[in-house]
């Protein structure tokens, strides 16, 4: 099972842009997700450098993908697959 997280802040105007799309995928694929704010979240901790950050992680905790910047929902289907394959 993947857990999808999505990193960004209410000031990003991509990460406005892109976390509809990514509430959409996680809905469809009936995914929970958790969604990290960099203004209530210290985001040097997981070395995230840029918002947004879409992470897919798996059950351990590990990083299995990553996509960085504004996302269109294709994109986002397609990061977790790549996490689903790499789970």
């Amino acid at each position: 099972m993947i857990r999808p997280v999505f990193i960004g802040a209410s000031w990003c105007a991509p990460c406005k842009a892109t976390k509809p799309h990514f509430a959409q995928v996680v809905s469809d694929e009936g995914l929970e997700a958790e969604y990290l704010s960099v203004e209530d979240y210290d985001a040097r901790v997981s070395d995230v450098r840029s918002v947004p950050t879409l992470r897919v992680y798996d059950e351990d905790g590990d990083v299995l993908a990553e996509h960085v910047g504004g996302a269109t929902e294709a994109q986002i289907r397609d990061l977790f697959e790549k996490g689903r394959d790499l789970a």
